[in-house]
This record gives structure tokens, C-alpha cells and sequence, in this order.
């Protein structure tokens, strides 16, 4: 009995090291494509930017032609100052979410990499997967480590009943 308590503690511990890993992982690629978000969203912030300069620029030449009213100017501007706030905060996302990759990528902020900008280069996909609902299910109710940690406690809880097999009397 205690070789196979031994062989259990010793399958329990693996799956807990798995849990380990799994968060890991998940943690970093979370970061990761927090980071291809916040780069993207950087993007479509400038180009609106862009975008709302031109609109002010052609009212403001409209509005001296007379084609426009001056309001649509003043419109237009508040709109340039709203997509420029942001952008602000679209920089501010990217850079907190570069440090957040750079704290689990490197040992600490004196790194040499600390400096330099990280650039993504895997994009994601978008093509969903061909997969039944109930094949998806029994797929990730399979790989859950945390299920594997309770079974094998139910099994080493049972072979340790097993072992002392003591009458238990009810009074």
C-alpha cells in the first residue's frame, strides 16, 4: 500500500507541476497578445487621428469659402482633440502592456531588452476551429489538471482507508 500511496503522491505532484506550467503559459500568452491588441488598437487610434486632421483642414477651408458654418469647424476640432486623447491612451496601453511581457520575459528592468520596443509577430487567427461542442468539451475536461489533482487525492484517499480498514462504530 505505501508503494502505491508513493505512486500517487508522486502523480499528484505531477499534475500540480502541470497546473504550474499551464498557468504560465496562459499568463505569458495573454501578455502576448495583449501586446498584438494594443499595437493594433495604436494603429486605428493614429489613423483616426490622421483622418480627423484632414476632416479639419477641409472645413476649415470650406467654412472660409463660406460653403460652411463656422460650427462645423469648431465640430471637427473636438472631434481631432477626442481622437487625440485617444491615442494618448492607446500609447499608454501599449507601453504598460510591453512591461507587463517584459516582466515575465526578462530576469529585471536593468535588461539591456528593457529599452527596446517589443514588436509581435505572430498574428492571430481567425479562423475558427472545426470542432463539435461536445468533442471541445471532452477535450478540455480531459487536459484540466486540477480534475487529475482531485482524482488522484480520491485515490490515495481511498487506498489510506483501504489500508487502515478499521470497523468504524456509530453511537
Amino acid at each position: 500500500n505505501r508503494g502505491q500511496i508513493a505512486k500517487k503522491n508522486r502523480q499528484l505532484t505531477d499534475e500540480q507541476f502541470r497546473q504550474v506550467v499551464i498557468d504560465s503559459i496562459t499568463t505569458a500568452a495573454q501578455a502576448y497578445w495583449d501586446l498584438v491588441f494594443a499595437v493594433r488598437n495604436l494603429e486605428v487610434q493614429s489613423e483616426a487621428v490622421a483622418l480627423a486632421e484632414r476632416q479639419v483642414g477641409s472645413n476649415e477651408r470650406m467654412a472660409e469659402q463660406g460653403i460652411l458654418a463656422p460650427i462645423e469647424v469648431v465640430e471637427a476640432r473636438t472631434q481631432l482633440a477626442t481622437f487625440q486623447q485617444n491615442l494618448y491612451l492607446a500609447q499608454e496601453t501599449l507601453t504598460s502592456a510591453e512591461n507587463t511581457l517584459k516582466t515575465l520575459m526578462l530576469p529585471d528592468r536593468t535588461s539591456l531588452l528593457w529599452s527596446q520596443s517589443l514588436v509581435p509577430v505572430t498574428q492571430p487567427r481567425l479562423l475558427v476551429p472545426d470542432v463539435t461542442l461536445v468533442d471541445a468539451m471532452q477535450e478540455a475536461l480531459r487536459g484540466r489538471p486540477e480534475l487529475a489533482q482531485v482524482r488522484v487525492s480520491g485515490d490515495i484517499s481511498k487506498t489510506n482507508i483501504g489500508a487502515h480498514d478499521v470497523p468504524i462504530a456509530l453511537v
